[in-house]
């Protein structure tokens, strides 16, 4: 009887040691279960727009790509130093036939009111300002370029006009739409002849290929009512004359 007993206790000993240890097992079994599933942070998709993941280190990476590492990087024959359109398309009659020789210009006279000035080193500009009363429309189209900084800089002078401005293109199609009247800028006492700089932001077309469109849709008797451009440029920097931007509209 007395061994029964024993042999009944030693069983239930055994049996409750087996039982604690599988319990005991089973929390170390879950716990790295438990911590993996809070610790761990799901990457979110593509389109979550309140995760900084999804909108910093995509457009970092994307940038990465194809920025230059020079400080600013100009357009093909952006200042049109060739003395030519060369990288250009030239629709129309507006712009002539070609560049105007802008110190060759002050010496013949050939501007309205005052001399050019502030046209920096850049010796040609494109214009529709020819000398006398009448000016016809036309277009300038630069050849297509990738856009390698977050700014397009460049010099301009233009009148306040629905029929002028200067427009980004991207597979052939506005993006971006800038009107100026750079005769508004502080200081400016013969808007006619001064150019003033400008910038257009790129942030958006990184690593596209655009190109440049500057249109005059004027026609008539009109020596007010003209375009003048030159200098264009890629830059990490904007340059642009304070009060000088009409509107500009982003398309895309």
């Amino acid at each position: 009887m007395k061994a029964g007993i024993i042999a009944y206790l030693v069983l239930l000993v055994i049996i409750v040691g087996m039982a604690l240890f599988y319990f005991h097992s089973d929390l170390f079994a879950l716990k790295p279960h438990y911590t993996t599933t809070v610790t761990t942070t799901v990457k979110p998709s593509a389109t979550t727009t309140s995760s900084s993941t999804s909108t910093t280190v995509e457009p970092i990476t994307i940038i990465a790509s194809c920025l230059s590492p020079l400080p600013s990087l100009p357009i093909p024959n952006g200042n049109f130093s060739t003395g030519t359109y060369a990288n250009w398309t030239v629709s129309g009659f507006g712009f002539s036939s070609s560049p105007l020789n802008l110190s060759n210009a002050i010496e013949q006279g050939r501007y309205y009111g005052a001399p050019w000035s502030n046209f920096g080193n850049n010796t040609f500009a494109a214009t529709t300002y020819q000398k006398g009363l009448a000016v016809e429309p036309g277009n300038l189209t630069s050849s297509v370029f990738k856009v390698t900084e977050p700014f397009l800089n460049f010099k301009i002078i233009s009148a306040q006009s629905n029929l002028i401005y200067v427009e980004i293109l991207q597979d052939s199609k506005p993006v971006i739409v800038v009107h100026y009247n750079t005769y508004a800028a502080p200081g400016n006492l013969n808007g006619q002849s001064t150019f003033e700089n400008a910038s257009i932001p790129l942030s958006t077309l990184l690593c596209k290929n655009v190109s440049i469109r500057v249109v005059f849709d004027v026609t008539g008797l009109t020596t007010t009512q003209f375009v003048a451009v030159t200098g264009f440029r890629l830059s990490k920097t904007p340059v642009s004359t304070p009060g000088i931007i009409v509107n500009q509209t982003f398309l895309k």
